[in-house]
């Protein structure tokens, strides 16, 4: 009888030690549900009068246009972070090969509200950002209870913070691309496969001509194939 109380109980202490938010905001950046992809969290956005309330919503950084951003006024965006979509690929991240090779995410944005000159000198941009890795070490499962919600990954540990990238970006319209070491943390079991939630925080920005508003037209996280050490 003893024997099936603690049966019934450690199921429930595993339970109880999850995550929730940080499952659920995981898996609404990075995963796929009900034919939204990718996510993007933010910590505010502007909402300016006489326009939709999502017009510069954290939405527009996964558009890949440039005639749409995501813009915030609070403390002229210092402070203020988005959550933004990794791109892994399931083929080349386990712990097992990158145990072999290094390893490296690419960061990419467009710096402020792009869609013309007159915009982006306008608003403010980005100066400097913090970029924070979250990792994640999970293995492929059938969806049930144990698997993170609307998923079928069982996150075997984590989240374990990785890593902290200080970044500083130009004062231009164009595509900037940045590649990101990241040294695996979770030595629990080669067989793993590794995911990482990128959370970018703005630290410093360049003054706009007109507007106290900050603004990112694009940003995303992406794999780089593993190279040989």
């Amino acid at each position: 009888m003893k024997y099936l109380i603690f049966l019934l109980v450690v199921p429930m202490l595993y339970l109880a030690a999850r995550d929730r938010d940080f499952e659920k905001l995981y898996v609404s950046v990075n995963y796929c549900l009900k034919n939204k992809c990718g996510q993007a969290i933010a910590s505010s956005f502007l909402i300016e009068k006489g326009k939709p309330k999502e017009e510069y919503s954290p939405l527009n950084v996964n558009d890949s246009i440039k005639e749409t951003a995501w813009c915030m006024s609070k403390n002229q965006g210092i402070g203020e972070y988005i959550y933004v979509r990794y791109q892994n690929d399931v083929t080349i991240n386990e712990y097992e090969k990158i145990e072999k090779r290094d390893y490296y995410s690419l960061f990419t944005i467009v710096n402020g509200f792009a869609k013309n000159k007159d915009l982006f000198l306008a608003n403010n941009r980005v100066k400097r950002v913090s970029i924070e890795a979250q990792e994640i070490a999970y293995t492929p499962s059938v969806s049930g209870p144990d698997t993170a919600a609307g998923t079928d990954i069982y996150i075997d540990d984590g989240p374990l913070f990785n890593s902290v990238h200080e970044i500083e970006l130009a004062d231009t319209m164009e595509e900037q691309k940045f590649r990101l070491k990241i040294i695996p943390k979770s030595k629990k079991d080669l067989n793993l496969q590794m995911d990482l939630l990128f959370k970018i925080v703005i630290k410093e920005i360049y003054p706009g001509s007109k507007y106290k508003d900050t603004c990112i037209s694009d940003a995303s996280f992406s794999i780089v194939a593993p190279e040989k050490k």
